[in-house]
């Protein structure tokens, strides 16, 4: 998936700002933010609509520090209720998405924990 911009071009921190996501096949998420703090190092996420019928979903991104050396801990989870014909599908979309999210995230930083430029 790509992101593209807040919808309506707002602060992409307010808790209830919407986020559309398109995937290279065309299709759309639309996703609101439900939760951010700074102090838990988190934020979660539904969606709005989606592509896959899917009920009660909550996404939560944390990230947990290391004690041993200047490192982090990622833990990317969702919960979600949907129809089995379409949990394999939904399934397979989120760990690919997620995959690539967390290969993405090693990409910006380095082995310090600074972003790259």
């Amino acid at each position: 998936m790509k992101s593209n911009p807040i919808k309506d071009g707002g602060d992409p921190t307010r808790v209830g700002c919407i986020r559309l996501l398109t995937q290279t096949d065309g299709e759309v998420f639309r996703e609101v933010l439900i939760a951010l703090s700074d102090a838990e190092r988190s934020y979660s996420y539904t969606f709005v609509s989606s592509p896959v019928p899917v009920r009660n979903h909550q996404t939560t991104l944390r990230v947990l520090p290391i004690t041993d050396g200047d490192r982090s801990y990622v833990e990317w989870s969702s919960r979600f209720d949907i129809d089995p014909k379409y949990e394999a599908q939904l399934v397979d979309l989120m760990n690919r998405n997620f995959l690539a999210g967390l290969r993405n995230l090693a990409e910006k930083f380095d082995g310090n924990g600074a972003a790259s430029a």
